[in-house]
């Protein structure tokens, strides 16, 4: 647990920090939009929603799912695209999709299972 949660949360974080630009207009948007403002309740739902499902994810053995690299380069080079036409929501969308994909590179084993 403790090696691949580093390595997926500091994933997480630089690619939080190496599209802050992007990450800025998201919640901008949230901010100025009554459409898009349910976007700040995102964090905290999942947020509660795994501390409810703490004890049954603590069962899990999480393993590197390498698999997970080839659809993470594919969103990469489509938000490249989206940067290059100046695109915001191509690269808003690559965003999301990159966090979801980062966090799925981790596949889990129940150790319950293998009794």
């Amino acid at each position: 647990w403790p090696l691949l949660a580093i390595l997926v949360a500091s994933a997480l974080f630089w690619l939080l920090v190496w599209h802050g630009e992007i990450l800025r207009s998201m919640i901008e948007m949230w901010m100025h939009s009554e459409t898009f403002a349910h976007g700040f309740l995102i964090v905290p739902i999942s947020g509660w929603l795994i501390w409810r499902q703490r004890h049954d994810i603590q069962m899990l053995a999480p393993r590197a799912n390498f698999w997970m690299l080839l659809p993470l380069a594919i969103v990469g080079f489509v938000w490249l695209l989206g940067n290059l036409a100046s695109v915001v929501v191509v690269q808003q969308y690559c965003l999301k999709f990159m966090l979801m994909l980062l966090v799925a590179t981790e596949h889990f084993r129940d150790l319950r299972r293998q009794k």
